[in-house]
């Protein structure tokens, strides 16, 4: 009965210790993504650099603005 609680405990300790670990790495080393791509309505090339951490399947998406001709 003993050993299994402190089985358990150890469980639990390794897996917050785990989360930790994961928390602190990407904070340390965040992600970085250059997106490249042609500006509507100048055709012009645009560069967005992000600089951060992501959830996995999170897609990044930038909202149409109208501009004054439209």
């Amino acid at each position: 009965m003993v050993q299994a609680i402190i089985l358990n405990r150890a469980r639990q300790l390794l897996y917050q210790f785990t989360r930790f670990a994961r928390a602190l790495y990407y904070a340390l080393h965040p992600q970085v993504v250059i997106m490249v791509g042609h500006e509507k309505a100048s055709n012009e090339i645009l560069s967005i650099c992000y600089v951060g951490n992501m959830p996995r399947g999170y897609r990044l998406g930038f909202p149409s603005i109208p501009t004054e001709g439209a």
